[in-house]
């Protein structure tokens, strides 16, 4: 009947892993062939061609962020780092990079979005073609202008692909996979514009006058906001420093702000009982001249 082996190819180089396959092998007088011939080769998982797991990149660009094209470091969680803005918020695409002999079967954010980001969206992934082996998807996020100066957002993506082996019994393993981390950081005072607006409807949007926006913004030559172009940054008031024995009611009495109005304009600050707030601290303020009291 010859004799039956099995063969497990081990990884050379990075190539090989997962393949499984049984087979015989003639013996004197199997009348299978000539001795040692192998016949009768069932394979059991066709495995990987690569060890090298998928990996995941960002797209350079897209709105509202800025910054070169990154990958995540294979076997870590790195938090990239990445700013965003009231207004045009964030858009960017998320790549997810495997072999071509691999498949793509899971693409996902891993865990809990934080709470201030359970508005934002992630598009259906979509599969190319040429080259093979690729997947995106488009995560877009609208900061409201009440979470600026919040502390730093972590939303992490996690790939696996369908190199897992297919034991015996018919269980798949787990197959090979990534993840890449992100630390969003709402910026504080700062806006994003939108395509076609004006001053006017930053001014509205923040509760003040354009004349209050313009004169924050002291690069802009035109009232009218003819200078002004979508995606640009412009600020929206003036970033103070606490100073000692400074206390937020003193502070609105100071500027012309009542505490709520500074409340939504610093998220962090909202978020920290008065007793913990102390020199150094900083807040984005809107003065009003007619409304101080100082």
């Amino acid at each position: 009947e010859g004799r039956r082996w099995e063969l497990s190819a081990r990884a050379i180089e990075g190539f090989g892993g997962g393949f499984r396959a049984r087979f015989t092998a003639a013996t004197r007088g199997s009348g299978l062939g000539t001795s040692g011939a192998v016949v009768g080769v069932e394979i059991i998982n066709h495995g990987s061609g690569y060890f090298k797991p998928p990996h995941i990149v960002i797209s350079e660009g897209g709105r509202g962020c800025e910054g070169p094209l990154f990958e995540a470091v294979l076997g870590t969680r790195m938090y990239h780092p990445m700013d965003a803005y009231p207004g045009v918020g964030l858009e960017f695409e998320i790549i997810a990079a495997d072999n071509p002999f691999d498949t793509i079967k899971r693409f996902a954010i891993d865990g809990d979005l934080p709470e201030l980001m359970v508005s934002s969206a992630l598009s259906p992934p979509v599969e190319s073609n040429s080259p093979r082996g690729l997947v995106s998807r488009t995560f877009k996020w609208d900061p409201p202008r009440s979470v600026g100066g919040s502390r730093p957002l972590p939303v992490c993506f996690s790939v696996e692909d369908n190199s897992g082996e297919v034991l015996p019994s018919g269980t798949q393993l787990s197959g090979k996979t990534d993840s890449a981390c992100f630390m969003f950081t709402v910026k504080r005072c700062a806006y994003a514009i939108k395509g076609g607006e004006t001053l006017l409807h930053v001014a509205a949007y923040y509760g003040t006058n354009w004349i209050q926006i313009w004169a924050a913004n002291v690069l802009l030559q035109d009232p009218e906001g003819s200078d002004i172009s979508e995606g640009q940054l412009i600020n929206v008031g003036h970033t103070y420093t606490m100073e000692s024995g400074d206390e937020m009611s003193k502070l609105s009495r100071k500027f012309g702000m009542s505490t709520e109005a500074m409340y939504q304009l610093n998220y962090d600050i909202a978020q920290t009982p008065p007793e913990l707030l102390g020199a150094g601290q900083q807040l984005c303020i809107i003065p009003n001249s007619c409304a101080t009291n100082v």
